[in-house]
């Protein structure tokens, strides 16, 4: 992938886990854990930090590890999980993740 899909990828998942871990949860921790993870490209890390919060159904996370799984960044790429995290997401009312899916859910 090109170095400024790579950056925009940063930036995006940057803010969307900054706004989220500025609410005060139990997963705040982690989350900021796993943006500071995105920002320095350790993206497997990040992944796996991402992964837990995404079980248990926290939609920043899903969204974040959706994406991660569709540029197949730290994890193997795989499509198929990247909608099924995005669209668990969207099914919350996720904004970001609603649009998301209608993107890669668009046909060519």
């Amino acid at each position: 992938m090109p170095k400024v899909a790579n950056y925009l990828l940063v930036i995006s998942l940057s803010f969307l886990l900054a706004a989220c871990a500025s609410k005060p949860t139990a997963d705040s921790d982690a989350l900021l854990s796993a943006k500071d993870e995105l920002m320095s490209e350790n993206y497997s890390v990040a992944a796996k930090e991402l992964l837990p919060l995404a079980e248990r159904g926290n939609p920043d996370a899903q969204y974040a590890l959706g994406y991660l799984y569709y540029y197949g960044k730290g994890v193997p790429q795989n499509e198929g999980l990247a909608k099924e995290w995005i669209r668990q997401a969207a099914e919350q009312d996720y904004v970001p993740a609603q649009r998301a899916l209608q993107l890669l859910t668009k046909p060519s």
